[in-house]
């Protein structure tokens, strides 16, 4: 592959990843929000890991489109 296209490529598949971290939380409760009660270990759990996946995700993108501009 060219330099270009494997950059590409690398956009491609970082943008992909990217997004699918940030439904990390939709797939794996089956809601996109919390629509029941849980238990305070779980609650917490919960939270942490819907503000860190999205946080995640928009990082793995913004380093594809940096390595990608670069």
């Amino acid at each position: 592959m060219k330099v270009s296209s494997q950059k590409m490529v690398s956009l491609i598949v970082g943008c992909i990843l990217g997004i699918f971290i940030i439904f990390i939380p939709a797939l794996l409760t089956g809601s996109l929000s919390r629509v029941g009660t849980f238990m305070g270990g779980l609650e917490v759990a919960d939270y942490v890991m819907r503000i860190i996946s999205p946080t995640v995700g928009i990082f793995i993108i913004y380093d594809a489109i940096k390595t990608y501009l670069n």
